[in-house]
């Protein structure tokens, strides 16, 4: 098999994640890595080696990515060595890059950042793409399987054959080569099913992009590098709500899509949350019940979501207030 040169620029994001106990490890065979470069070498640019090229070719180098909310508390910088709070990633030993060397190359964002979704359920689409959006191949290996096991492949088998070759090319930015067959057959059984959900889409396309250029140029570089700056996989946004009518004292329930955990305002009035509310009150498809103030005014009011020290806003309806009884 013709070796393929990776660059890795890895930036983490995501909150609220399901944690592997210790390193993530991968499947395959062995590699014999070269030794971190040290992070005072200057960065490589994706044209040829440089000088944190490591022994055989292969490259990195540090980075940040990611939309308001996906980086600093939702995972940083990815130091030069590759190295992260619980997850350690390697260049390949090997890959055949040689000085003035012409080859094709292909520099490829990673799927963008959610924002991630509930992972009360580990085997969900949703939950899965976070992990393989934050490159925690491994376990994102292990919730794909449980997956199968539970029936989902079957039921809705589009979305989990993006998730099998996104899963795999995690791996091959790991150094496992062996895992292209994975990459570009998972392609082949979607291609043509480039509609879905909005993390769906988002994996279809760099799935796709890193697959067509590998079937065009099997000797070809890949450059795996951060997500592009600024995009989600999905947009904040409300997408329902209870009433457009509240009463004091009264509930009212919003759903949605944003990056951070958010409090409920009714003008400049803040909101209680009922008991049982999720208590990271976010990210993806979030769900949030609050109690609508005994003393908010009558009339119109209206709803806005705010991150801590309003961080985030993103403004949601507008409610007609009633008294908490009705009147004769």
């Amino acid at each position: 098999m013709l070796a393929t040169a990776l660059t890795l620029a890895l930036a983490g994001c995501g909150s609220g994640r399901e944690e592997a106990d210790g390193e993530t490890k991968t499947d395959g065979p062995a590699v014999s890595l070269p030794s971190a470069p040290s992070t005072s070498a200057t960065p490589r640019s994706p044209g040829g080696p440089g000088p944190t090229d490591a022994p055989g070719g292969s490259t990195w180098s540090s980075g940040t990515s990611g939309p308001p909310g996906s980086s600093g508390g939702h995972g940083g910088t990815w130091t030069p060595e590759g190295r992260r709070t619980h997850t350690h990633w390697t260049p390949p030993s090997g890959g055949g890059d040689t000085a003035g060397q012409s080859r094709p190359s292909k520099d490829l964002a990673w799927t963008p950042f959610g924002p991630t979704s509930p992972s009360n359920d580990y085997a969900n689409f949703d939950h899965v793409y976070d992990l393989v959006q934050r490159r925690d191949c491994q376990l994102a290996q292990t919730r794909y399987q449980d997956a199968g096991r539970q029936g989902k492949w079957e039921s809705d088998p589009y979305p989990w054959k993006v998730l099998k070759g996104l899963v795999a090319a995690c791996h091959i930015a790991q150094g496992h080569s062996d895992q292209w067959q994975t990459v570009t057959s998972a392609y082949s059984e979607v291609k043509g099913h480039s509609s879905g959900s909005c993390k769906y889409d988002a994996g279809f396309r760099v799935l796709e992009e890193l697959a067509v250029f590998r079937m065009q140029h099997p000797d070809g570089k890949v450059v795996f590098g951060p997500p592009r700056s600024g995009r989600a996989a999905c947009p904040n946004e409300i997408t329902e709500f209870s009433s457009s009518t509240v009463r004091q004292g009264g509930y009212f329930g919003i759903n949605g899509t944003w990056p951070v955990p958010v409090s409920v305002y009714f003008d400049e009035v803040k909101a209680s949350f009922q008991p049982g509310d999720p208590k990271d009150r976010c990210c993806h498809r979030a769900g949030l019940s609050v109690e609508v103030p005994d003393g908010l005014p009558l009339g119109e009011a209206h709803v806005t979501l705010r991150g801590e020290g309003n961080s985030f806003y993103l403004a949601g309806p507008t409610v007609t207030v009633l008294p908490s009884v009705e009147q004769p």
